[in-house]
Order: structure tokens, then C-alpha cells, then sequence
């Protein structure tokens, strides 16, 4: 075949392909192909809006996803937060046993902003039993220099700033990571 006879691309003249849309056939560039289950499609047929509906959970399942992320986070941030060191590789485990759930729950299905929202709910659910606890606690935070510096800062960082501990936030951090990685399909998803 000659190189002045080769198809090109539909959207871009000048650009030379032998790609064609898995649905219409019609010839598209590397610039114009979206990745599809079936093959490369494009833009018109590969971005349609039922099945990017179809790809996105539905707003029950995002609902479980978050209180599905809340419970991971609380029980991750009061459980392993008291381990000890141990408390650091539990947290990968239980990460990724939190994104699974999630996925089960969503049926497989993730979006950017329910990966952003299962984060955010973990940290919270994690960080929740400290402050609660740290409510609690506060009439006796004046014994140390701390924490009379605490009890300075208002009644609203108050218990926020009591239940700052480094050691849980690194643990709900990781698993919020792992849990979220697991949502990216970075593990594969076998059905566990």
C-alpha cells in the first residue's frame, strides 16, 4: 500500500492510522481513541453518557461507600492505634480489606470523587474516637505544659488538638491510602 493511499485519521487529516473504531469503523488517531473494553473507539462513540453512567456508582451505593469508609476509619483509628507498631502493617491489611468492601458495595464501580469522599471519611472515622475521647479527657489536659497550651487554644481545637496523636494519624493515613489504592485497581480485584 502506498503511503499517499493510507486511511487517515477523521478528526485529523495530516495523521496517518490504520485504527478504526470498534463501533462506526471509522478511522481515528491515537490523539481521537478512548480505550474501551471492546477495543479502541472514538470520542463519539467511546465517551457516550449511558455508559459513563454505567461506570459511575449510584448515589446508594456511594452512601455505603462512605459509611462503609466512616466504620473502616473508626475501627482502624481505635483498634490499631493502640497495637502499637504493629498497628502500621495491620493498616495495609485492613486498608485493603476496607477498599474491598467498599467495591463490594459499589458493586466494582469507583469515581475520582467517591475516591476522594472514602478518604476523607476514613481520616474522620479514624480521628472521631480520639477527639470523643479527648472531649472526655480535657478537664485533666492542664497537668502538663501542653497542655495548657491546648486549653488555651478555644473550646472548638480544644479536644482536636488533644487527639492529634502522630502515631494513630499515620495509621488511619495509611490505611485511607491502601483503601484507596485498592479502589484505583492497583491490586487486582479477584473477587475477595
Amino acid at each position: 500500500m502506498n503511503v499517499n493511499d493510507a486511511p487517515t485519521c477523521a478528526r485529523h487529516p495530516k495523521e496517518v492510522t490504520y485504527i478504526r473504531c470498534a463501533s462506526c469503523e471509522t478511522p481515528i488517531c491515537m490523539k481521537c481513541a478512548v480505550l474501551s473494553p471492546v477495543g479502541y473507539k472514538c470520542r463519539d462513540c467511546g465517551l457516550n453518557k449511558q455508559q459513563i453512567s454505567l461506570l459511575a456508582p449510584s448515589p446508594a451505593q456511594t452512601v455505603a461507600a462512605g459509611a462503609i469508609s466512616l466504620a473502616a476509619g473508626a475501627v482502624g483509628g481505635a483498634v490499631l492505634g493502640g497495637i502499637g507498631f504493629f498497628g502500621f502493617w495491620l493498616a495495609f491489611i485492613a486498608g485493603r480489606f476496607a477498599g474491598t468492601l467498599i467495591l463490594k458495595a459499589t458493586s466494582g464501580k469507583s469515581s475520582p470523587l467517591m475516591e476522594i469522599a472514602a478518604g476523607i471519611a476514613i481520616v474522620a472515622g479514624g480521628l472521631a474516637p480520639r477527639v470523643l475521647l479527648a472531649m472526655q479527657g480535657l478537664h485533666g489536659a492542664t497537668r502538663w505544659p501542653l497542655g495548657r497550651i491546648i486549653t488555651g487554644a478555644g473550646p472548638v481545637l480544644q479536644p482536636v488538638l488533644l487527639a492529634i496523636d502522630l502515631y494513630s494519624l499515620i495509621i488511619v493515613v495509611i490505611l485511607a491510602a491502601t483503601a484507596i489504592s485498592r479502589l484505583r485497581g492497583t491490586w487486582s480485584y479477584r473477587g475477595m
